[in-house]
């Protein structure tokens, strides 16, 4: 998780009013800002999730196929082990 920096965001605070009050803005007004300012804040995050999974999505991709059969060596042969034991036993 990312380390909320409480002075950074009291700027920020500082600077949206002034913001506010430079452009004498009423209730309704500041409201709407801040709903919009909330939504624009939500896309910004949904935008930097979509691109760390792209990038695992990318990385996996780019995976040599050999290191991916690897990976799925112990249960394939694991269960052609149960196969030949059932088949075994069957035999007797």
């Amino acid at each position: 998780m990312l380390e909320i920096r409480k002075t950074k965001i009291k700027e920020a605070m500082e600077e949206t009013t002034d913001v506010y009050n430079k452009l004498g803005l009423n209730m309704n007004e500041i409201e709407i800002v801040s709903r919009c300012q909330n939504v624009s804040a939500k896309v910004v995050i949904a935008k930097e999730q979509l691109g760390e999974e792209a990038e695992k999505v990318l990385e996996e991709q780019q995976t040599p196929t050999s290191l991916k059969a690897i990976k799925w060596m112990p249960a394939i042969c694991s269960t052609l082990a149960i196969i030949l034991s059932i088949i075994s036993m069957l035999l007797k």
